[in-house]
C-alpha cells in the first residue's frame, strides 16, 4: 500500500481494491497511534483502583483508540460503487450515477472541500483548505478542487484504477 501524490492529494490503494484520497493534514498520519490507548487500557485493568474505575476507565481508553483509528482514516474513498467521504463519526457513501463532483465552500477562514450528489446532496469532506492552497488569484486552473475532480473522472471513466 504505496503512497504517491497527485497534485496536492496523496493517494494510496487500500486492501480492499478503494482508492484513499486525502489532503496533507486532514488525517492522523500516524497509523500505529491507536495502539497506544489499547495498551493503556489493559494497564489500567490491572492497576490497584476499584473494579467499577478500572471497567470505566479502559472503555474511555478503547474509546479514545476507536477515535485515534477513526483519525487515520479520514478522507475521500473512491470505490467501484462510488464515493465514500470518511468523517471523524460516519461514512457517507454516495453511488457513482448520483455524483456530480467536488465544489469548494467558503468559510469564514478556510475553504471546505464538498462532495456534490444529485437530488441536493452536499457532502463536506473532513479536510479544509487554506486561501493560499485554494491558489484562487494565481493558479485558478490548479485549485485543489479542480485536481480531485481530474481524479475522480479519470477513476469514473476507467483511465486510473486502484492496484490490486
Amino acid at each position: 500500500m504505496q503512497q504517491e501524490l497527485v497534485g496536492g492529494f496523496r493517494v494510496r490503494d487500500d486492501k480492499g481494491g478503494a482508492l484513499e484520497v486525502w489532503a496533507k493534514g486532514w488525517r492522523l498520519e500516524l497509523r500505529v497511534l491507536p495502539l497506544v490507548p489499547i495498551v493503556m487500557a489493559a494497564a489500567f485493568l490491572v492497576s490497584p483502583a476499584s473494579i467499577p474505575v478500572r471497567v470505566i476507565g479502559a472503555l474511555l481508553l478503547l474509546g479514545c483508540a476507536w477515535m485515534c483509528r477513526r483519525l487515520t482514516k479520514l478522507g475521500i474513498r473512491l470505490t467501484e460503487r462510488g464515493v465514500a467521504v470518511v468523517g471523524v463519526l460516519s461514512t457517507t457513501q454516495v453511488p457513482w450515477d448520483q455524483v456530480i463532483g467536488f465544489v469548494s465552500e467558503p468559510g469564514p477562514h478556510e475553504t471546505y472541500c464538498v462532495l456534490v450528489g444529485e437530488h441536493d446532496l452536499r457532502v463536506k469532506a473532513p479536510g479544509t483548505f487554506d486561501a493560499e492552497e485554494m491558489g484562487a488569484y494565481e493558479q485558478a486552473d490548479r485549485s485543489p478542487i479542480d485536481e480531485l475532480n481530474r481524479l475522480l473522472w479519470a477513476i469514473r471513466r476507467g483511465e486510473r484504477a486502484p492496484r490490486a
